[in-house]
């Protein structure tokens, strides 16, 4: 079970979130509960028994046995609007986009949750979903080399050509029958800016030549996952470019050790954390007008006359007050 999951608010105001708003409030409510049920997981793509979501949402228990009544029909409605697909031989759910809001739209190649994501959608290589999620994430998540590439391509053979013996043989909105029950959803990809080379399905025997990192500069610890964010030589000297004046690295730092005390930011939030950050020191800058953040030893700025500071002279004759030495002056 996770400890928490993400639903954002375009759930309820986004395009396909009004889309299952006019689906009614049983439609609704079932898509809220895929995203937030015990059994979900980060992939979207779990094991999920329709008497489960019978007894939770209060369906009827007769309607199992219907195949366009109770949960199953709300899950075709669903899946209509490109929401979620369901394996009923299988008992198997995906909700296709939930991987993109819940882990991200794109991982590095040596992510701890790329063997993560792979662990846990191992367990589903027999179903048909399982094929749909390697579509749609495959690229994203660098999973081509996570999996045998025998066993990897029989059982996507295997899995495409659907379940034997469906339970249901619900049709689609086109009138043709499919296994599941479920039509297929489309596959998308958000490919990052700096991919150049496009990778086959099954290339995971060939080498595919990426772009070198940039060497990190400063790590920063972070909240959630991933656990640390790099700032590179490439992004400072990005950030040197929009702050000519200023001194990044010195900056940085500051950044980083805020960041040790008060342990309050994410990777994902790092780049706008650091942007604001060295924003407000750009304008300190411009406040002072000289260029330059230093300051003297009294508080002046560099351009400002230095403030003499003031002495105090010992009494030549310790019989003799301060004030008296001072009255005969």
């Amino acid at each position: 079970m996770r400890n928490y999951g993400k639903v954002l608010p375009e759930f309820w105001t986004g395009d396909t979130g009004r889309q299952i708003s006019a689906l009614g409030d049983k439609a609704q409510l079932l898509a809220l509960y895929l995203i937030t049920c015990p059994e979900s997981t980060m992939t979207g793509l779990y094991h999920l028994p329709l008497s489960t979501v019978c007894e939770r949402l209060r369906y009827e228990m007769k309607d199992l046995a219907r195949p366009f009544e109770g949960p199953l029909k709300d899950l075709l409605a669903l899946e209509t609007r490109g929401f979620c697909q369901y394996d009923s031989e299988r008992s198997v759910v995906w909700v296709v986009e939930m991987a993109k809001f819940q882990i991200g739209e794109w991982l590095k190649p040596g992510d701890n949750l790329v063997k993560g994501i792979a662990k846990e959608i191992s367990h589903f290589r027999k179903s048909p979903l399982f094929k749909g999620f390697f579509d749609r994430y495959h690229e994203c998540f660098h999973l081509d080399g996570q999996f045998g590439f025998e066993g990897a391509l029989k059982d996507l053979e295997r899995a495409s050509e659907g379940p034997s013996k469906p339970r249901t043989g619900a049709r689609t909105g086109t009138g043709a029958r499919t296994g599941s029950g479920i039509p297929s959803a489309p596959s998308f990809r958000t490919p990052p800016p700096e991919e150049e080379a496009e990778e086959g399905f099954f290339d995971s025997k060939e080498e595919i030549e990426e772009k070198p990192e940039s060497p990190a500069v400063l790590t920063f610890t972070c909240n959630g996952t991933p656990k640390t964010w790099d700032l590179t030589e490439a992004k400072v000297a990005e950030y040197q470019e929009a702050f000519p004046k200023l001194d990044i690295i010195g900056e940085a730092k500051h950044a980083l050790q805020w960041t040790r005390d008060n342990n309050a930011k994410t990777a994902k939030g790092m780049g706008k954390f650091l942007t604001g950050w060295f924003g407000r020191a750009n304008d300190k800058l411009k406040s002072n007008g000289n260029g330059s953040r230093q300051s003297n030893r009294y508080g002046n700025d560099d351009n400002q006359p230095e403030r003499v500071p003031i002495t105090w002279s010992v009494p030549a004759d310790p019989n003799v007050s301060i004030f008296e030495q001072d009255l005969n002056r």
